[in-house]
């Protein structure tokens, strides 16, 4: 039985998965998919990946963001070996075909890990778009100490240029200080 390999790679993390010739596999943030990826952007169940003949299918299963495959909007299309298509801000591409490898007779450990192909020419969108994490807020008492400290500067500024500013007038002008703050 011949499968598909394939990655998806999110937020700097790559996935590998298979699909298996006759067994449909769909990718979505939901359990209930047979891929599941941590993707805000990416529908519950987003698409359906097929795998006939040695190639591998995509179609839109209604999802809100949709699918772009080549960067142009697609709802279905064929992957060959080394092409890919974004779903929300998840890449995935078609790595490679090859026999199911739970009926291989070699061992594990044997066959050599295969690189990730790199970005040619013919597929200019091959870089995934970088998911960033969402940053939790500070606590409110770590706000408060940032913006008492930032006032606490700018008032010792504000002083500091005052105080310089008396000093000035008293040696420049013969500015009684004295006499002003009433002593």
């Amino acid at each position: 039985m011949e499968v598909a390999q394939l990655t998806a790679a999110t937020g700097g993390e790559t996935m590998r998965f298979e699909v298996r010739a006759g067994q449909p596999a769909t990718l979505g943030r939901s359990s209930q998919c047979s891929v599941r990826l941590r993707d805000p952007k990416v529908s519950r169940v987003h698409c359906q990946l097929t795998f006939a003949a040695g190639r591998l299918r995509v179609s839109d299963l209604d999802s809100s963001q949709g699918l772009v495959h080549r960067g142009q909007p697609s709802k279905a299309f064929e992957l060959d070996v080394g092409d890919g298509f974004h779903l929300g801000a998840t890449f995935v591409r078609f790595e490679a075909r090859g026999a199911d490898p739970t009926l291989a007779a070699t061992p594990p450990g044997d066959a050599p890990a295969r690189p990730l192909a790199a970005p040619g020419p013919d597929y200019p969108d091959v870089e995934p778009e970088r998911a960033r994490p969402a940053r939790r807020p500070a606590p409110a008492a770590k706000r408060f100490a940032a913006r008492l400290t930032g006032e606490l500067i700018v008032f010792s500024i504000v002083l500091a240029i005052a105080i310089a500013t008396l000093v000035l007038l008293k040696k420049a002008a013969g500015f009684d200080l004295y006499a002003l703050f009433g002593v």
